[in-house]
C-alpha cells in the first residue's frame, strides 16, 4: 500500500457520509418531501460513495477487489428487482440488503480510519471471504424471494395497506401487480 494516507481526513469524510445517510431520510420525511425520486437518489448517492471508497481501498490492496464487485452486483440486482421485476417506483428493500448497507458504511469507516497494517484494517481484510459469503447470501435471498402465484409476484403486506390494485387473496398472501413500499416479499 503506497501513497500518503491521512486517516483523520479520510475517516472524517467517511463518518460524515454515514451520518448524512442516517439523517437525510429522516429530515426529508419530517419536511414531507420524501418521494420515490428522493429514495432512489439517496440509494444512488450511497452506492457511489461506498463503491468509490472501496474501489480505492481495493486498488491499494486493503481489501480484495471482489468485495466492491459483489457490492456492485448486489446493488444492480436491487435496482433491477425494484424497477423491472417488482415495477415499484420506490426501492424494494430486503433484510440482508439493509444490513449490507450498514456493513458497507462500516467497511468504509473502518478502512478510512485504520487501513492495513493496522489491526482493524487487517481484520477487515481477513474477514473478506466471510463478507463475500454475506453479499452472495443477500443476492440469493432476493433471488429466492421471487415466488409467483398465478403469474404474479407475491408480497406480504403490512396492515397499513388497505386498498391495493387488483388484489388476489391466496393462502394468506396478497398477490399484486405492483407492490408498494410497505409490502415485503413473502
Amino acid at each position: 500500500m503506497s501513497g500518503d494516507r491521512r486517516p483523520e481526513i479520510l475517516g472524517s469524510i467517511a463518518l460524515a457520509g454515514a451520518i448524512s445517510d442516517f439523517v437525510d431520510g429522516r429530515v426529508a420525511r419530517r419536511m414531507n418531501s420524501a418521494d420515490g425520486f428522493g429514495q432512489w437518489l439517496d440509494s444512488l448517492a450511497d452506492i457511489v460513495f461506498v463503491l468509490t471508497a472501496l474501489a480505492c481501498e481495493a486498488h491499494v490492496g486493503a481489501i480484495p477487489v471482489y468485495i466492491p464487485t459483489l457490492i456492485a452486483a448486489s446493488f444492480t440486482q436491487y435496482v433491477i428487482d425494484s424497477l423491472m421485476i417488482s415495477g415499484s417506483s420506490t426501492p424494494v428493500k430486503s433484510r440482508l440488503g439493509h444490513w449490507g448497507g450498514v456493513i458497507n458504511f462500516g467497511l468504509v469507516i473502518t478502512l478510512a480510519f485504520s487501513p492495513p497494517p493496522r489491526w482493524p484494517g487487517m481484520l477487515v481484510r481477513g474477514a473478506a471471504p466471510l463478507l463475500a459469503i454475506f453479499y452472495l447470501a443477500a443476492i440469493f435471498e432476493r433471488t429466492l424471494s421471487y415466488r409467483l402465484i398465478g403469474g404474479e409476484r407475491v408480497f406480504r403486506c403490512t396492515a397499513r395497506v388497505i386498498a391495493t390494485p387488483d388484489p388476489v387473496q391466496q393462502g394468506g398472501l396478497l398477490a399484486m401487480k405492483r407492490p408498494y413500499a410497505s409490502c415485503r416479499e413473502a
